[in-house]
């Protein structure tokens, strides 16, 4: 099927949204401003105002395009593949994969709003696409959770050939495609891993564990060590909120000094500079969460439990520390390049390489199984926290997302 053909006979207004589009993937000041944008498609600034009237009016063309070209593709894929889950979901990922400016500059414009995915939603169901309203009920949690694996594992795997400077050839995009496609329809299990889970005695068992790891560091934490973890809070907070604001390419060590409510010369007495402040506030803050990871899947034998007992250990912190959820979702969903969160948790960890078979999963590198895992919860507490959700409600959700994982929405549709 070829779904990646592009019209060589594009109109100039046409060129002109592609390249708003795909100004959201450039690593440079100012992507959006309207020099650059008319300096990619060939033709003067002023040459733009013949077609859009301001640049607002351009950014609103160009991002009912992009909603346009991927609803419009989905539906193509849909319709060619039928009731074929696994077929739509690799010849989607493919489209995607080669066609990455479109995710990121809708998630650009709208990540930070609080009802992201209801405008997400809005905007492809009135183009065709179906979509339940609601992701976390029953039936809607099998979709957050295909859409987010497949954001995510293709994330990783264009993170993965940038790293290593290396382009990615059309091969590499179509087995990464399939690799995507049998993760989330057939799952990471392996046949030796049949493995009864008894979600009662592991839920009483992490209780447990977390109860431990917090007096620990309580018993343990020095005032300076106090005093330090609160600097870090208030820098965290500063950056939460300048980053609802301005996103992480807007954020200023004025705007976080005024935010935090010091001298811009005070932050510099703890950091060089913007990027050793975003570095160590973010790895500050979600560390804790790694030792907490790590502290609690001590008492588990089995990757089955492992994984459980991960995916339960951050849904229930990110709950616990709601105001970390625009920083996490930025850095998840903002294909700037900065690490993502996954990347900390699983940085220096000794569990990762052993949760999953990555050759049995035609994935590229061992890290993106364990990305994708520790990716999970975000979406799922940002549209809870939305939605008006329970703490309760999203813990018990998160068996139904280890069950997808461990056995895939096929195997799970099966069973029900």
């Amino acid at each position: 099927m070829n779904i990646l053909k592009n019209d060589k006979n594009q109109s100039t207004k046409e060129k002109i949204l592609i390249a708003t589009i795909n100004a959201s993937v450039k690593k440079i000041k100012n992507p959006y401003s309207l020099c650059n944008i008319a300096k990619d498609v060939g033709i003067s600034k002023p040459a733009i105002f013949k077609y859009f009237c301001c640049k607002d009016s351009l950014i609103k063309a160009a991002t009912s395009k992009a909603f346009d070209d991927i609803a419009a593709i989905y539906i193509q894929i849909k319709n060619q593949y039928d009731s074929d889950t696994a077929k739509i979901i690799q010849y989607f990922s493919l489209w995607l994969l080669k066609n990455t400016s479109h995710l990121s500059f809708i998630f650009n414009q709208f990540i930070m709003e609080k009802n992201f995915s209801n405008i997400v939603v809005t905007e492809l169901c009135s183009r065709g696409v179906e979509l339940k309203k609601d992701f976390l009920s029953p039936e809607g949690i099998k979709e957050v959770y295909v859409i987010f694996s497949v954001v995510t594992l293709m994330s990783c795997l264009l993170n993965h050939y940038k790293n290593e400077s290396a382009e990615i050839s059309e091969k590499q995009y179509e087995d990464f495609a399939l690799g995507i496609s049998n993760c989330i329809c057939y799952g990471v299990k392996k046949q030796s891993d049949n493995i009864e889970i008894d979600y009662n005695s592991l839920d009483e068992i992490y209780k447990q564990r977390k109860q431990e790891f917090y007096e620990h560091l309580k018993n343990t934490e020095s005032e300076q060590d106090a005093n330090q973890s609160k600097n870090e809070e208030r820098f965290f907070y500063a950056l939460t909120e300048v980053v609802k604001k301005h996103s992480f390419s807007g954020v200023t060590i004025e705007q976080l000094a005024e935010e935090a409510g010091l001298a811009k010369s005070s932050l510099y007495t703890w950091f060089k500079n913007k990027d050793d402040l975003l570095k160590k506030v973010i790895l500050g803050k979600f560390l804790q969460l790694k030792d907490l990871i790590e502290h609690n899947i001590k008492s588990f034998e089995n990757v089955v439990e492992k994984s459980y007992v991960i995916l339960k250990t951050e849904t229930d912190w990110l709950l616990e520390n709601i105001s970390v959820l625009p920083v996490a979702t930025w850095l998840n969903f903002s294909g700037n390049g900065t690490t993502n969160v996954g990347e900390i948790l699983i940085s220096n960890s000794n569990w990762v390489s052993k949760l999953f078979s990555v050759e049995a999963l035609g994935l590229v590198d061992s890290d993106l199984p364990a990305i994708w895992l520790t990716c999970l919860p975000v979406p799922m507490v940002l549209e809870g926290n939305c939605k008006g959700y329970t703490h309760q409600f999203l813990l018990n959700s998160v068996k139904q997302i280890h069950s997808m994982l461990w056995n895939g929405i096929l195997n799970i549709n099966e069973e029900n």
